[in-house]
């Protein structure tokens, strides 16, 4: 009996980033960097989320608050993070992840954990580009990112874009 390898080569480079994926720890093993919580509304993957409604189970297992896709009122401060895929994450055809219902439990990689998220740049961008969000934005879907200020994006804090990235293509942000 002859036994035939399944995989003859093995690649040292990563494929192409797709939203919410985390693209790079950045040296962050902290079990902080990532943490779950409850929905209040549909997510999508590699978009933006801010604060929702206080919790008032007192469970250890719960965040203080849910959280939700941006609002036109939302404002910096109500910022938590980037939805983020997990192996549990359906794909659609294009091999991307779809969204996450309302009202269960999902990862978001926060705000000032360092770690590097793949999303979509809705400009071209440079390593170290400032990072803004949409909330309300003409043409720039709610919860996705940009490198420039404007009407109905909100500055993230503390974030910069990783790496330069085409308008259109997937890049990452450093949160």
């Amino acid at each position: 009996m002859t036994i035939t390898a399944v995989q003859t080569t093995v690649y040292d480079a990563s494929g192409a980033y797709y939203p919410g994926q985390i693209a790079d720890l950045a040296g962050n093993l902290s079990e902080n960097a990532v943490k779950t919580y409850r929905t209040e509304t549909t997510l999508v993957m590699g978009r933006g989320v801010v604060k929702g409604t206080n919790n008032t189970q007192d469970s250890g297992l719960l965040t203080p608050y849910g959280v939700k896709t941006p609002l036109s009122g939302s404002v910096t401060a109500d910022v938590v993070g980037v939805a983020v895929l997990t192996p549990g994450n359906l794909q659609n055809v294009d091999n991307n992840a779809t969204t996450i219902r309302a009202t269960t439990l999902h990862p978001v990689a926060e705000l000032g954990s360092k770690l590097r998220v793949a999303v979509k740049a809705n400009a071209a961008v440079a390593h170290g580009d400032s990072v803004y969000m949409s909330v309300s934005h003409a043409t720039i879907p709610v919860g996705e990112f940009t490198n420039a200020s404007g009407t109905g994006l909100i500055a993230i804090t503390g974030a910069t874009w990783y790496g330069a990235a085409a308008s259109g293509t997937v890049g990452r942000i450093q949160l």
